[in-house]
């Protein structure tokens, strides 16, 4: 019996110490959030006042750390422009900046990939060099907080190592391209250069964010990328040229149109409407009436778009010229639908 007690008082003794360690952590906690709100509340006016440039740079040496850093990166991640450099500029002379940039080196991942998202932040461009030979962090939540980083920092630099990564998948697809669009134009040499990437999936990327980011002078490169091996790669180009191309792509449109791949067709179909190339309408509305269920609906939508009369009377023409008129109809079902239906 004297076992039992002792067991029953020990096991009481544990969980007194467990409650005392709950709620000290809560207590200790609530002190830390309360000074950071204070702090906070201190120094937003200040901060404020110099992004705004209504103040000279204020005395923020002896603010606390952790409150400055989350009041600048909260604005760092709204502001552009001189505002940003100025969120830049406090970081660095308040030494976040250097504590941040150690800290890429620390042992624990989430340090890196905290200090690396919080370098995006506060926009620290010097910091770009540090961030890019971090791409190869063992850890994937690093590489990705890093490519996010760089897209903030807008790396030109780093398009060639971004676009690399999705070879083997270091980093996720959807980071890789946020990353690039925020990079913005300034990314499109190093998206032109991806031509002779040997992965379709790169060369596919660098054609659609090309064509987003572009403009009319690139259609020649998307032009070319109509001729690439892979199938993904030329639904991209003719979308792009859909965008971008105008007048001067109709031609390089046209002749895919009869391409070996579906989706390309369909995609070039959907770009020749979207041009309103009128020399392309009688092969489209063939295609409406006999191509394949994908291309049809594209090349039907395509010819309404261009001449919704002639399409309406191909229709018309398709679904009771003869005997067979039932199959043709059957055949013409997208033409009919496209005629009846407003085009966007």
């Amino acid at each position: 019996m004297p076992v039992f007690v002792d067991a029953g008082l020990s096991l009481g003794a544990l969980n007194l110490v467990l409650v005392g360690v709950v709620i000290g952590r809560r207590i200790f906690s609530a002190v830390v959030e309360r000074r950071a709100s204070e702090a906070d509340r201190v120094l937003r006016p200040l901060v404020v006042a110099f992004l705004a440039g209504d103040a000279a740079q204020p005395p923020l040496l002896d603010a606390p750390r952790r409150a400055l850093g989350e009041l600048l990166a909260r604005y760092g991640r709204l502001v552009q422009g001189d505002a940003r450099d100025r969120v830049a500029a406090l970081a660095a002379e308040t030494g976040l900046a250097e504590t941040l940039r150690r800290r890429l080196r620390a042992r624990r991942p989430w340090r890196r990939s905290g200090a690396a998202r919080r370098l995006g932040d506060l926009g620290m461009t010097s910091a770009v060099p540090e961030l890019l030979a971090l791409l190869d962090d063992r850890v994937r939540d690093v590489r990705q907080a890093v490519a996010t980083s760089l897209g903030q920092l807008r790396a030109a630099q780093a398009v060639g190592r971004l676009l690399g990564s999705l070879t083997d998948g270091r980093i996720p697809a959807s980071c890789v391209r946020w990353a690039l669009v925020e990079i913005g134009s300034d990314a499109l040499s190093g998206l032109r250069a991806t031509a002779g990437y040997r992965d379709p999936a790169v060369r596919a990327m660098a054609v659609q964010l090309v064509s987003r980011l572009g403009d009319p002078s690139d259609g020649p490169w998307l032009e070319a990328a109509l001729g690439d091996a892979d199938p993904r790669v030329r639904v991209a180009a003719a979308r792009g040229l859909g965008r971008l191309g105008g007048a001067p792509a109709a031609d390089a449109l046209r002749a895919r149109l009869e391409d070996s791949d579906d989706a390309v067709r369909a995609a070039v179909a959907g770009s020749l409407g979207r041009l309103g190339v009128a020399s392309a309408l009688d092969a489209l509305l063939s295609l409406a009436v006999d191509g394949p269920f994908d291309v049809a609906a594209a090349a039907a939508r395509a010819a309404v778009a261009i001449d919704p009369v002639a399409a309406r009377r191909a229709a018309l023409d398709a679904g009771g010229a003869s005997a067979n008129g039932a199959l043709h109809g059957r055949r013409a079902v997208h033409l009919e639908e496209a005629t009846w239906r407003p085009t966007p």
